[in-house]
């Protein structure tokens, strides 16, 4: 497969951005150690830039050398994931035991999230990316107790494992991950624990379920814990997605190898055999998969709706998702339709109504017949978000940012060295330049309502922030609500 085949990412370096680079170089830079997981990526077809780890969890985040968790209860049997393969060579009726074996055999955090790290759009990710040789053995450990596509052979429930917690939180409870002596537990939205820090890592609940990270014998490995504090699926895979409208991608192996990517319910059951080179989340019905090189789109039963047909792919949104053929990025319908050509040199995700689009060297907005909504005169802008949307105003050399409202106007003029979305009502702005600037929150008025002091910050959700102060590995992270106050103190 040739470099033009796979996702193209920039980076920054810190300023301006650096790329296009292939994703297969940009893992190998992140596991290397060559890029942290704190640099902040971005690819045609995303909202905004995001942390690195969000998408690519490096190798290095996790230590080899730390024990295993000891809260978990050892020596009971771990369930094993979903995870089917189809084989990369063609089979010529042999029995189903041999047909499962040999099915049974990558890329946030990687997106979402930024493990110890920084606080950017959307979280912090950890995770490794495993050698082919310890994939094969694993594979081959575990083939004949690993669960097969439901079709085939109806996976059993793994049992549930109770963990220690403080109480068990109302249904429909937001909350929020936190750590303490380097280990991750969760609190409810008034500060009080709620799941007692005893996890290597984990992630925001997405559909009811968090990612944990649980050091194991061979290696890290990613898993899946409830809203009660039981584990729904063992820490097994290599690499897993958020769930998104039921389901998660999952991985087993290196990142790189063929058809190693499948999808599990909530359950910890095969949806979808592991089949696919490269998979993203559902969205709309719809998940992006790629085979041999080309991207289509699958629905929850697997079943192939668009034919691999695309260089590259997104998420739907409002209807849309963009997709790249010819080297020139449009979007699509949910039936594969064209409905805006490709054209364009690279484009954002439709948001109230309106995508980022870019035309040579300046950014604009499009409408959803592809017409110019905004003209093109941005150095970059990122999605609308509650009316507003963050742009980059001037050449290619200009550093600030400031908000528009979608017919171009100029709401809060350029100042920030960067911004993230609003979100119920406040950004987050950065001050003071990218590398050492501190963070606040600013009104829809430009008006910083938290004072930027942090080194780094989250955007709301559920009427907290997370915050950090520090570098991405020994940082003392926290929350705050709306009005500034601690809700969880940022110590060690």
């Amino acid at each position: 497969m040739s470099e033009t085949d796979e996702t193209q990412w920039f980076y920054l370096n810190p300023e301006p951005h650096t790329g296009p680079v292939s994703e297969s170089e940009l893992i190998q830079m992140i596991e290397s150690g060559k890029l942290p997981a704190s640099t902040m990526i971005w690819s045609p077809g995303n909202p905004a830039w995001e942390p690195a780890s969000n998408h690519f969890p490096p190798a290095s985040a996790v230590a080899p050398r730390k024990p295993p968790v000891k809260t978990i209860a050892e020596g009971s049997r771990a369930s094993q994931p979903a995870a089917v393969a189809a084989s990369t060579e063609p089979e010529t009726a042999p029995s189903r035991a041999s047909v499962a074996e040999k099915k049974i055999s990558a890329v946030a955090v990687a997106s979402a999230v930024l493990a110890l790290g920084l606080i950017g759009v959307g979280g912090w990710w950890l995770g490794t990316w495993q050698a082919k040789g310890h994939y094969e053995s694993l594979t081959a450990q575990h083939a004949k107790s690993a669960l097969t596509n439901v079709v085939e052979n109806p996976a059993v429930v793994p049992p549930k494992k109770e963990l220690p917690k403080v109480e068990v939180p109302p249904a429909n409870v937001a909350l929020f991950r936190v750590e303490r002596g380097g280990k991750w537990g969760f609190m409810n939205g008034q500060g009080e624990v709620i799941i007692a820090p005893q996890f290597d890592l984990a992630l925001d609940f997405r559909s009811g379920l968090a990612f944990i990270l649980q050091q194991k014998a061979d290696g890290p490995k990613w898993g899946y814990v409830d809203e009660q504090g039981q584990i729904v699926f063992e820490p097994t895979c290599d690499f897993a997605g958020n769930f998104s409208e039921g389901l998660a991608r999952v991985r087993l192996g290196a990142a790189g190898i063929p058809r190693a990517w499948g999808y599990v319910n909530t359950m910890g059951m095969t949806a979808i055999a592991r089949q696919y080179d490269v998979a993203r989340d559902f969205s709309q019905g719809l998940a992006a998969v790629r085979v041999e090189g080309q991207w289509g789109f699958i629905d929850k039963q697997g079943a192939m709706v668009i034919q691999p047909q695309f260089e590259a792919a997104g998420d739907f949104h409002e209807g849309l998702v963009a997709v790249r053929r010819g080297g020139r990025w449009g979007f699509a319908d949910t039936t594969g339709a064209l409905l805006v050509e490709p054209k364009f040199d690279a484009v954002g995700e439709f948001s109230e109504g309106l995508a980022a689009a870019q035309d040579g060297l300046t950014w604009g907005y499009l409408d959803r017949k592809g017409e110019w909504a905004v003209t093109p005169q941005f150095a970059w802008a990122d999605k609308f978000s509650e009316g507003l949307a963050g742009v980059k105003l001037g050449g290619e050399e200009a550093t600030l940012w400031g908000f528009v409202s979608p017919a171009g106007r100029l709401i809060i003029p350029p100042q920030f060295s960067y911004v993230g979305p609003f979100s119920e009502g406040l950004a987050r702005a950065q001050v003071g330049g990218r590398i050492i600037g501190k963070w606040g929150f600013v009104d829809k008025f430009g008006r910083f309502t938290i004072e930027p002091r942090f080194d780094n910050a989250e955007d709301f959700r559920d009427g907290l922030a997370g915050v950090m102060f520090g570098q991405e590995e020994s940082g003392r992270f926290g929350y705050i609500d709306q009005a500034g106050k601690y809700l969880w103190e940022p110590r060690n």
